[in-house]
């Protein structure tokens, strides 16, 4: 019951601030063994691992291709794009995808401490990559 209060005060927390920040938000999960947790603005919840992950889950088995996904020791941890009116909704840790409706989407793990469009880039060569005011945004 204790963690339950604590995701839902984290997300509660979250969401009376300015920005939403999808990897703080994370850090409030507290799923069993066979669970992981899935992170969505206004909800943290912990869902069933698909059987096909096995005995060692990883990220490779929930979720799809455009999402999010962490590893924290085995603690499995989705972070799905989320449609916002405009890139400046987007947190530090997120890219902003502006084609159509604007998407945040958390960085890969890899690129949260280089130098952004440098680390981003490569992987979306379809996109223009620009830094904004230290904010990655994909066009």
């Amino acid at each position: 019951m204790r963690k339950l209060l604590l995701a839902v005060a984290t997300v509660i927390a979250v969401a009376c601030h300015a920005q939403y920040r999808p990897l703080e938000v994370a850090d409030s999960c507290a799923c069993g063994q066979n669970e992981y947790c899935k992170v969505t603005p206004g909800r943290v919840a912990c869902e069933p691992l698909p059987a096909a992950c096995g005995a060692r889950p990883t990220c490779a088995c929930i979720g799809d291709r455009t999402d999010a996904c962490r590893d924290y020791d085995g603690r499995l941890t989705l972070l799905p794009p989320r449609p916002v009116g405009g890139c400046e909704a987007c947190a530090p840790e997120e890219i902003c995808i502006d084609v159509g409706r604007p998407t945040c989407r958390v960085m890969p793990p890899d690129c949260e401490n280089r130098p952004r469009c440098e680390c981003v880039a490569p992987r979306a060569p379809r996109y223009r990559c620009d830094d904004h005011d230290g904010r990655v945004v994909l066009r």
